[in-house]
């Protein structure tokens, strides 16, 4: 089973308590994040996109894939994660 998120939240960390009960809820394997609406990228957004992605892997292997990532997107995080480790 599999379930497809998309689009922005405003309160990360309620967002973030509502995906991992969703995903022990409904014995997810797999859970597709969709950036396609997304604007640009920060560094604490990305640190909690990886909170939430370690989250899940530790709740059974839950699988977190990024779909309609732009080539913005992509650069962004690269930048992010160069200057930030």
């Amino acid at each position: 089973m599999f379930c497809y998120t998309s689009g922005a939240c405003s309160n990360r960390s309620y967002c973030q308590t509502n995906t991992l009960k969703s995903a022990y809820k409904h014995d997810l394997d797999t859970m597709l994040f969709d950036f396609t609406g997304a604007g640009s990228i920060t560094r604490e957004g990305l640190q909690q996109m990886e909170s939430l992605f370690t989250a899940l892997s530790y709740m059974g292997g839950i699988e977190a894939v990024i779909v309609g990532v732009k080539p913005e997107h992509a650069k962004q995080i690269k930048e992010l994660n160069a200057d930030g480790r």
